[in-house]
């Protein structure tokens, strides 16, 4: 029966009533093969139940979760399956799109492995064996690679988290550097903030397209990151966003550049490598961004 923890095979379609027409928010579909069915499982669709109630005795010491879906294009972070107690997260099987990475949280340990075939428009096939010391993943049969395996004392809920804080979380990055933002002045600050963060941006005002913004984290490591935009060198000809950063005693100068194929033969291309020249003379510069200069060499000058 479903939740029996002596049973080779907890079927969670039965168990969460995917398969049953009053299911509210379930839409059957096609599936991965011609006689196979699939749920479509709506955004307010509430799948949530005691973990009591699904393993009686609580989650077993060894276990595989075994799933067959289609994300059909979903960006936000998301689980395939998640069991909670009353006081921590006991299992979670996470999908992280945007940096395509899979997230196994057992216990307190955490372990995510890089995949990009499982984010791949269609169907695909995961595999997650759990044991005492081991978490082992494959994708359409296939392994995947482990990134890191870290055990980690804030066993914090994902269900709680905006997207931005998940990704947050797990990479922690002081700074982040965007080009070809294509924001503009109807578009506020309030509706891209992160938190944790402090945005400056340049947007690109006299036609559509390019930008630049660049995220500073309020504090990297207990330690405050103070951070301010650098105009002597901004110039309304260039994409480039300068600021002067200080962390504790470590001072220098970050500018996130986008610089347009068209740049080739302009007086915009003169500016900017200009600018970067005479800052480098004064400053530790930092430099971050889309130059579109595909056949430079950044070797060439160790060679030397």
């Amino acid at each position: 029966m479903p939740g029996d923890v002596d049973s080779q095979t907890v079927d969670l379609i039965a168990v969460y009533r995917l398969d049953r027409r009053d299911t509210k928010g379930v839409t059957l579909v096609q599936g991965s093969q011609d006689l196979q069915r699939a749920y479509r499982i709506g955004l307010d669709v509430n799948l949530t139940l005691p973990l009591k109630e699904v393993f009686p005795a609580g989650l077993p010491p060894h276990f595989t979760v075994v799933g067959t879906f289609n994300a059909r294009g979903q960006r936000r972070p998301w689980s395939l399956v998640r069991a909670r107690s009353e006081s921590s997260l006991q299992f979670a099987l996470t999908m992280l799109p945007v940096t395509k990475k899979i997230v196994v949280f057992i216990g307190g340990s955490r372990v995510m492995f890089n995949s990009w075939d499982i984010f791949t428009p269609g169907w695909h096939k995961i595999h997650a064996s759990i044991t005492n010391n081991t978490v082992h993943v494959a994708v359409d049969c296939v392994d995947i690679d482990l990134q890191w395996l870290s055990l980690s004392c804030d066993r914090y809920n994902l269900s709680r988290d905006t997207c931005e804080e998940i990704v947050m979380k797990i990479h922690n990055p002081a700074f982040i550097m965007i080009t070809e933002t294509h924001l503009h002045d109807k578009i506020s600050d309030s509706m891209i903030n992160i938190p944790g963060y402090v945005l400056y941006r340049l947007d690109r005002n006299d036609r559509k397209g390019g930008g630049v913004l660049i995220y500073t984290a309020i504090e990297l490591n207990n330690t405050k990151i103070s951070a301010k935009v650098n105009s002597s060198y901004h110039d309304s000809r260039v994409e480039a966003l300068w600021l002067d950063v200080q962390i504790r005693k470590l001072k220098f100068l970050l500018v996130c550049v986008y610089r347009p194929p068209s740049y080739s033969l302009s007086e915009s291309n003169k500016v900017l490598f200009d600018n970067i020249g005479n800052a480098s003379l004064k400053n530790t510069v930092v430099i971050v961004g889309d130059f579109n200069m595909p056949n430079i060499v950044y070797m060439a000058a160790e060679r030397c």
